[in-house]
């Protein structure tokens, strides 16, 4: 019979490789870096210019005054900022800055209020809803834009301020409607009716 000899790896040659894979961990740390780094503001800018964008389109105005430091949560959707529409020195509504949970994730939105507590607007900013099926509710704008005229509070299928859910894709409709919602009661809260 033969005798089988173990292996065993010497000390330096697994220093050798720690120290090779460190060194390939650390030159790809500083590259991700580098790219984030050169990239970050590019991709700030890009953001902040599709949510100007979708500010315009639910409710154009000369300029926007953020209602400082506002965040509030309702009914599963969370306002992360609203912002005072003035024109002509006016106040001419309110656009709220929205996310709601859908069907694949959260789904951003812009919704913009009128001093008459009505929506004039929604415009999607970013999702992850399903292609063809919770997309025909968030990527259309004409589904979206049944909503204009609204008052508080939106349903779904049913009543005086109905959104009609898009078949198939009822989570991605109850989304959208619980973001107005959330913006109607943002709004509410921060500037009373007078």
């Amino acid at each position: 019979m033969s005798e089988t000899k173990k292996l065993s790896p010497s000390t330096t040659y697994i220093l050798r490789l720690a120290g090779t894979l460190l060194a390939i961990t650390a030159v790809t740390a500083l590259l991700l870096g580098l790219v984030n780094f050169i990239t970050a503001p590019t991709i700030a800018r890009s953001t902040e210019e599709k949510r100007v964008e979708a500010m315009q389109q639910v409710l154009p105005a000369e300029e926007y005054r953020a209602v400082e430091a506002f965040a509030q949560e309702h009914d599963g959707a969370t306002v992360t900022a609203l912002s005072e529409a003035v024109s002509g020195g006016e106040t001419i509504g309110y656009v709220a800055e929205v996310t709601a949970n859908g069907f694949g994730g959260a789904i951003s939105m812009v919704v913009g209020v009128s001093p008459e507590r009505m929506v004039t607007g929604v415009s999607v900013i970013d999702h992850s809803e399903t292609p063809n099926v919770g997309s025909k509710v968030v990527d259309d704008q004409a589904v979206l834009n049944q909503s204009v005229g609204l008052g508080y509070p939106v349903t779904v299928n049913s009543g005086d301020n109905a959104f009609d859910a898009v078949s198939g894709a009822t989570v991605s409709s109850r989304a959208v409607v619980a973001g107005i919602n959330a913006a109607h009661e943002a709004v509410a809260t921060a500037i009373p009716l007078g």
